[in-house]
C-alpha cells in the first residue's frame, strides 16, 4: 500500500518524513522529594533527539532535524542539558548519520544517531521506563518519490553492562537500569528524483560535510571524487553515471 501511494503522489510531492522515533523517559526517584508537591519526585521527559529529518521536495533537500507532520514541520530539538537535569540519563552521543538518507536528485534529510545512558542516579529499586508509543518505522522504510530512494529503516535497542542486548520495539514499555544504554538510529527522510540526476557539486558538499561517504557517492549518485582532495573527477563521473544508467535499464 505504501509503495502504491508513493507511485501515485504528484511530481512535486515531498519524500516521506523521517519517523518520530524518541523513547519517553518515565519514572520516579524515592531518594528525592519534589519541592513543589512534597512527595517523591516523578519525571516524564522526552529528548526528541532521535527524530528523523524531513523528506525532499523537487528543488530542495530535506531539512535536518525537522519534526513530524503532527508538529507541522517545526524544529523540536530541545536543550540537552535541560533534559539531563530532569531525568537520571545523559546523552552520550548525538549526531547525524552518514549514508542514512533517502537518496535522490534532491536527497532526504539524514538520520540521527543517539546514545542515551542511564546514570548512577537511577535508583536500583526504581528503574526508569522507556515508552515507545510515539515511534514507528522499524518494519517499513520512509519512502522516496519520483524515483527517489527510501531511507534506511529505524533501529532502536538497549545494551547492558554485561554485554546483553535487547530490541526496544515500537509500541512498548521497557525498564532500564543504571549503566544501560538506549541506542537509536532514525531513518532520515525520503528522496525525490533519480540520484543520478543530482548535481555533482551537491554530492561533493555532502561528502565534505560527512553526510555521504565516498563509496555511496560513487555507487548511488554516480559521482567520483578524488579520495585525497575530494575534487570531482569529471570524466570518471560521466562514465560512472552512464554505467549505472545502463545497468538500471537492463
Amino acid at each position: 500500500v505504501q509503495l502504491a501511494m508513493a507511485d501515485a503522489l504528484p511530481e512535486r510531492a515531498i519524500g516521506m518524513f523521517g519517523r518520530h522515533f524518541c523513547p519517553i523517559n518515565v519514572g520516579y526517584n524515592p531518594d528525592r522529594i519534589d519541592p513543589r508537591t512534597g512527595t517523591i519526585e516523578h519525571y516524564f521527559a522526552e529528548t526528541f533527539a532521535s527524530d528523523g529529518s524531513g523528506g525532499a521536495v523537487k528543488g530542495f533537500d530535506g531539512w535536518q532535524g525537522v519534526g513530524t507532520f503532527g508538529f507541522v514541520g517545526c524544529i523540536v530539538r530541545p536543550d540537552i542539558e535541560v533534559f539531563e537535569t530532569q531525568v537520571p540519563f545523559w546523552v552520550r552521543r548525538y549526531e547525524l548519520l552518514e549514508d542514512w538518507e533517502g537518496a535522490g536528485e534532491f536527497r532526504g534529510g539524514p538520520g540521527v544517531y543517539v546514545e542515551l545512558a542511564a546514570n548512577d542516579d537511577l535508583h536500583p529499586d526504581a528503574p526508569s521506563i522507556l515508552m515507545t508509543g510515539n515511534s514507528d518505522g522499524m518494519e517499513f522504510p520512509v519512502l522516496g518519490v519520483a524515483g527517489g530512494q527510501a531511507a534506511p529503516k529505524n533501529e532502536m535497542w538497549i545494551e547492558s553492562p554485561d554485554g546483553g542486548r535487547r530490541i526496544l520495539r515500537t509500541m512498548t514499555s521497557m525498564p532500564v537500569r543504571a549503566g544501560e544504554v538506549c541506542f537509536t538510529r532514525s531513518g532520515g527522510g525520503g528522496g525525490w528524483g533519480n540520484p543520478l540526476d543530482r548535481e555533482p557539486g551537491r554530492v561533493q558538499e555532502d561528502v565534505v560535510e560527512g553526510l555521504v561517504s565516498l563509496e555511496r557517492a560513487r555507487d548511488v549518485y554516480g559521482v567520483v571524487l578524488d579520495p585525497e582532495t575530494l575534487e570531482i573527477e569529471q570524466e570518471a563521473t560521466e562514465a560512472r553515471r552512464a554505467e549505472l544508467r545502463a545497468r538500471a535499464t537492463g
